[in-house]
């Protein structure tokens, strides 16, 4: 299934992905912040998990990544423990800065 992402700038925004092709790392050369979604910390058939969003986004080469669109189950402060330092848990009200 293809999904429709968003770049503004130097920020990417992409939700909803599991399966995609090499191409689109093309697209997001140069993004520094990325907000992707990641279901849970577990394996999914339909979405990508939080260590294949940290691969993805370590691949893409950006400086910030943001995880967004969780299940309800992810316990918040143990998973943000078991994340490298340039990827963070979104939340509700989460802001963001980038250059346009």
């Amino acid at each position: 299934m293809k999904v429709t992402g968003f770049r503004i700038g130097d920020l990417a925004y992409i939700s909803d992905i599991r399966d995609f092709d090499d191409s689109i790392f093309v697209a997001l050369k140069g993004i520094k912040t990325l907000v992707l979604s990641a279901l849970m910390e577990g394996p999914s058939r339909v979405h990508l998990s939080f260590q294949e969003a940290i691969s993805f986004a370590k691949k893409a080469g950006v400086h910030k990544t943001w995880l967004t669109h969780m299940t309800h189950t992810v316990d918040y402060e143990a998973a943000s423990k078991n994340l490298p330092p340039d990827v963070k848990l979104g939340y509700d009200g989460l802001e963001l800065e980038f250059l346009i």
